[in-house]
């Protein structure tokens, strides 16, 4: 007689295939949409990489919205735009589908030697379903690309990848003290020397009006309450003046990113507990902290799952995951700052688990 666990087991194991691959079909459904549309951040890259190439003042050139990168963050888009502009933006986005699902296993890696199939669909289900999954994909983001290199650096304690995340997201930069807290000295010095060679090939005229004209700019505390912008400076943008909000967002920026720096040190965490940590602190204080943005969450929430060991804090971390991964057309008030609360939340989780 079959053993009635072990079929309950099987029969929710094949539910969960069957829901992956009808997500699955939706995804690739959403892919076609985006790939035969417009991905409007793709095109930013896209015509400035060609700019870069040509040698014109990329950050003059007539755009679907300005650059705010510097001109080394370019540099892995140049081959793509020996291609047509449509096709160069499929090949985009495949791209980054792919690199969601490479993420999520690489992900579901920090915590286990060998991947589950089952674990694997139910972390894809949650992820796709998650707006700033949509979001980064619909606009061509390279956040996934990032990702996928913050994982690779931590998992091979590599810094080749670590240069590489830091050229495609140079906001991961304020990363540089985990490495230095963990004493990888070695990652340090190469990931800047991959920085470094990175800047050599993309020429020095640009960068002088980049920092004098382009940095200025997006220091600017101006408009940061927008609903897809969720970082501590939209939160208090939302509630207090303008002025008070940019003081509050300095001193409170600060306290958090030495906050969490001192709580590394002082619980001698590992590198990737450390990374894993940072990660909220980085999408609370980052200026622009775009909903997009917070795919970079993936690992934290898969690692509180197997974190959370005596079974507390489940409906916690719920609510995290709902307040992250939902988004509304028109929200009222109460609810602008919904994904800026799931993460504080997510962060008090992972300090609770660590501490």
């Amino acid at each position: 007689m079959n053993n009635p666990v072990s079929f309950l087991r099987r029969r929710e194991s094949i539910f969960i295939y069957v829901f992956s691959f009808l997500i699955f079909l939706y995804a690739l459904y959403s892919l076609f949409r985006i790939a035969t549309s417009l991905a409007p951040d793709f095109s930013v890259f896209y015509d400035a990489a060609r700019g870069l190439v040509s040698h014109q003042n990329i950050y003059t050139l007539p755009m679907f919205t300005g650059l705010g990168y510097p001109p080394f963050t370019l540099l892995p888009f140049i081959p793509l735009t020996f291609l047509p502009y449509q096709f160069a933006q499929v090949m985009w986005v495949l791209f980054s589908f792919a690199l969601f699902l490479a993420s999520i296993y690489l992900s579901l890696l920090l915590i286990r030697k060998k991947v589950a199939l089952t674990e694997y669909c139910i972390v894809f289900i949650l992820g796709f379903l998650a707006f700033p999954t949509k979001f980064t994909l619909g606009m061509g983001q390279v956040n996934f690309l990032a990702l996928v290199l913050l994982l690779l650096a931590m998992r091979y304690k590599s810094g080749v990848f670590l240069g590489f995340l830091f050229i495609m997201k140079p906001h991961f930069l304020l990363f540089l003290p985990l490495f230095f807290l963990a004493r990888r000295w070695k990652m340090i010095v190469v990931s800047l020397v991959t920085v470094l060679i990175s800047i050599l090939l993309t020429g020095q005229n640009l960068y002088q009006y980049y920092f004098s004209n382009v940095v200025p700019q997006l220091l600017v505390f101006a408009g940061r309450g927008i609903y897809y912008n969720q970082g501590l400076g939209a939160f208090f943008s939302r509630i207090v003046p303008n002025m008070l909000a940019g003081q509050l967002t300095t001193w409170v920026s600060l306290l958090c990113i030495v906050g969490g720096l001192w709580f590394i040190w002082d619980r001698r965490l590992k590198l990737e507990q450390a990374v894993l940590l940072f990660i909220p602190i980085f999408l609370l204080v980052e200026p622009l902290s775009w909903q997009h943005h917070y795919v970079f969450l993936l690992p934290v929430y898969i690692w509180l799952v197997t974190a959370n060991k005596r079974n507390r804090h489940w409906l916690l971390l719920a609510i995290s995951y709902v307040l992250v991964a939902i988004n509304f057309r028109n929200p009222p008030t109460f609810l602008l700052s919904h994904v800026f609360f799931g993460n504080v939340l997510l962060l008090y989780l992972v300090v609770y688990e660590m501490a």
